[in-house]
């Protein structure tokens, strides 16, 4: 059964109960001869556009093309507006565009909710506030741009605005709440600014073409089901400032071939809140860039944890290196590492190891793979849960084992497509030089 029916289905629901507010307090025609309703807010001083009478769903008569005037005159006082109400043009059918003015620093939660044949709204960069579920169910509205006034998307905003295909989020915003772009089953392209610093819970849940995204470096948290059903997505970057992903943020992308990752070790932090909510569910390969794959895995020995699910399902190892600063090892980190056979050897240098879980690594490891550990500690070893499950162990280091230390490369020097040095990223593509001799085109969306 789905887990998230779209809002605007319960609202429906909802609406069927007679849900009542207050009458609007005067109505004013346009220019136009259109009849524009309002409510005095602000001690009297303002006005915010409202619905007709008493219950939007019954009076809601706004169609067509409307223009919001900056400021109303009516029996001699002259008011700006500043505000789209609550509700103000819910499931108005036959309206087709609205222009907001200048005046208008606010947009309340469902002010467009359900407004079909939507397709375009004019919305000034004064807007430093867009409620909960504000154009949610707008299903032919083809582009939307994001006022540089706010900062947080908040719930539901775009949810199921089927028609929208790309989105570019500005850098003043911060946060992406939860649903903010549910269902936009026509999103191909998300440019998200590098100010962000979560992604909410199922927030770009069902966007199914959507084929690849770039996470910021300042993001923190992924909420739950963020990414599920995008099963377009084929790449995916995490960044070293992500600590949690929620459960199931990657349930459904089954055409993910790509994990690209900053850092082993921030990655070995972070806090999965179950097997799929690690991209390696689906995509099996760890990359350090877009080329370089790693095969043998070496932890970096400042890492002293390697939380649950870390390397689960990442089939492309052939051998994994644990450090002697390795004090725990969470469950299911090594988890179905083994189904292709590939991965043959585990080198532990942990001198003194702790018990783990029993399902740290998979039966095949434990069955099939060699485990490496320091010259004399095969009674620890053996007396530990989990590490005694292994049926082949040698002390010593093995011979055939490359070992090659992953070290985070930085970058040397930028330049953009003409060749010329740059002192700061420029927006657009610019070249950049990494310190291991590796060159990478990187595309900058905001500076």
């Amino acid at each position: 059964m789905n887990k998230y029916i779209p809002t605007f289905l319960l609202t429906i629901l909802m609406s069927m109960i007679g849900t009542k507010t207050i009458a609007h307090d005067i109505v004013v025609k346009n220019a136009d001869e259109k009849s524009i309703y309002y409510n005095y807010i602000n001690g009297g001083l303002e006005l915010e556009v409202t619905f007709e009478g008493s219950a939007y769903s019954k009076f809601n008569e706004y169609s067509g093309d409307i223009s919001i005037p900056n400021e109303v005159t009516y029996m001699g006082r002259t008011r700006k507006v500043t505000s789209i109400g609550k509700n103000a043009f819910r499931e108005c059918k036959n309206l087709k565009s609205v222009s907001i003015p200048d005046n208008v620093t606010n947009i309340s939660d469902y002010a467009f909710y359900m407004c079909f044949a939507l397709k375009s709204v004019e919305m000034p960069n004064s807007v430093s506030s867009i409620g909960e579920g504000a154009f949610e169910a707008c299903q032919v509205l083809s582009s939307i741009n994001i006022p540089t006034s706010l900062t947080t998307i908040e719930s539901s905003t775009f949810e199921c605005c089927s028609n929208l295909t790309s989105i570019i989020i500005p850098s003043n915003i911060i946060k992406i709440e939860g649903r903010a772009f549910h269902r936009c089953s026509g999103l191909t392209s998300v440019s998200i600014s590098e100010n962000v610093t979560s992604i909410g819970m199922a927030a770009f849940y069902g966007c199914s073409v959507l084929s690849a995204i770039t996470i910021p470096n300042k993001v923190t948290s992924i909420g739950e089901d963020a990414f599920e059903g995008c099963s377009a997505l084929a790449t995916i970057n995490i960044p070293s400032s992500v600590t949690s992903i929620g459960g199931g943020s990657f349930f459904g992308c089954d055409k993910l071939t790509n994990v690209i990752v900053e850092d082993l070790v921030s990655w070995c932090g972070i806090k999965f809140g179950d097997n799929s909510a690690n991209p390696l569910y689906y995509s099996k390969h760890l990359y350090i860039d877009e080329s370089t794959e790693i095969t043998n895995l070496v932890i970096p020995n400042t890492v002293t944890s390697i939380g649950d699910f870390a390397f689960c399902n990442c089939n492309g190892l052939i051998s994994v290196t644990i450090p002697n600063s390795v004090n725990k090892i969470g469950s299911s980190a090594f988890r179905f590492t083994n189904k292709t056979g590939v991965l043959i050897s585990i080198i532990s240098q942990i001198e003194d190891p702790q018990n783990i879980n029993e399902n740290t690594f998979h039966d095949d490891l434990y069955n099939n793979a060699t485990l490496y550990i320091p010259t004399g500690t095969t009674s620890k070893y053996k007396a530990c849960t989990g590490w005694k499950n292994f049926y082949w162990v040698e002390e010593g280091a093995p011979a055939n084992i490359c070992d090659t230390k992953y070290e985070q490369a930085n970058e040397a020097i930028r330049y953009n497509l003409n060749g010329e040095m740059l002192k700061q990223p420029q927006r657009g593509i610019n070249i950049v030089r990494m310190s291991d001799g590796k060159t990478k085109k990187i595309v900058v969306n905001n500076q």
